[in-house]
């Protein structure tokens, strides 16, 4: 596919006296006119030789913009082809959130699918990080998060029944496709108040 749209009309200029660097003012400049463009995924990106002649400057700070938007995901390269714009990704955000929430402030339409919701005794790996005694009755949630429909993520969480107040049967297959667990644990009649996480990577 064509760059034409990205590379239409005047070049922003670029303020050589300015105290942001010329990559980095570049880099912005890119930024804007990939969305100003409408270029959509999958799109070729222009060449370094096109920008050095569009904009009038260097091979280093080209390149350096260029590694900029590589390294935030913006475009990719392929070897003896050339760079493309690539699929948003979801930007990790170390926050109490729960993966809609997340999801949709970064632009994308959420979605989950519920691959299995079972009663299940804690094994010991789990029940110590949970600091659970090995064995306590759980909800296991088996879930794929969708973003436009592609799939980002899979998660496992086990949920102690007696934190759920009689109410785990809200955490069934059937009745947790529509909505955020964490509008389920948080809300009546479980009520939950979400304190903090620990996370691994």
């Amino acid at each position: 596919m064509a760059a034409t749209a990205l590379i239409e009309g005047p070049a922003a200029e670029l303020d050589r006296g300015a105290p942001l660097p010329l990559w980095a003012q570049l880099k912005d400049a890119l930024l804007r006119e990939i969305r100003e463009g409408g270029l959509q995924p999958g799109d070729r990106f222009p060449s370094e030789a096109v920008l050095r002649e569009r904009y009038q400057i260097s091979r280093a700070t080209v390149r350096q913009a260029l590694a900029e938007l590589e390294a935030g995901g913006v475009i990719r390269k392929v070897q003896g082809l050339g760079s493309f714009v690539a699929r948003p990704k979801i930007r990790h955000v170390p926050l109490l959130t729960s993966f809609s929430e997340l999801a949709s402030s970064q632009g994308f339409v959420p979605s989950h699918r519920v691959l299995s919701s079972s009663l299940e005794e804690v094994p010991a790996g789990a029940a110590e990080e949970l600091g659970l005694a090995e064995g306590t009755r759980c909800r296991l949630l088996r879930r794929l998060f969708l973003a436009d429909g592609s799939p980002v993520g899979l998660a496992e969480t086990w949920l102690p029944v007696s934190a759920l107040r009689g109410h785990d049967d809200l955490l069934e297959s059937d009745r947790l496709d529509e909505g955020s667990m964490y509008e389920v644990l948080q809300s009546p009649p479980i009520g939950l108040a979400l304190d903090h996480a620990v996370e691994t990577i």
